[in-house]
Parts: structure tokens; sequence; C-alpha cells
């Protein structure tokens, strides 16, 4: 993320992730607001700072609406 972030020319603090399992954990300590879908892992809906809905229910969707990331 560091590196991508870097090539990229943005800022840490303009970085969201959003990951299901605990193999997304170092990306979502990485980024600025780390997200976990509803039906990932309960270790790592622990560590990250929002909970979306699962891929089912529109997850994606609804935290990017949150996020207000939609054009």
């Amino acid at each position: 993320m560091e590196r991508l972030c870097e090539f990229l020319g943005v800022s840490r603090t303009d970085t969201i992730a959003v990951g299901d399992s605990m193999n997304d954990l170092e990306m979502l300590q990485a980024v600025e607001t780390g997200v976990c879908m509803a039906n990932g892992s309960p270790s790592l809906q622990k560590i990250a700072d929002l909970i979306c809905p699962p891929v089912t229910e529109d997850g994606l969707y609804r935290i990017f609406e949150t996020l207000q990331l939609l054009l």
C-alpha cells in the first residue's frame, strides 16, 4: 500500500481498503479507513474502522455510498 501510494502520489489519508479475512489484516492496517465485510472474519471486524454489509447485500456499493465515493 505504501509503494502504491508513493507511485500514484496519493496521501495515506486518502486511502481505504475492504477485506473479509485475516489475510487482509496488513492491508487494512496500512490505510486510513479499513472496512471489513459483515460476513468476514470476526477477528478482522474487530480491527476494522467500519463494517459494511456482505457483497450479497450490495455491501461494497453501500460502503462507497457511506464514504461518498460514488459519482
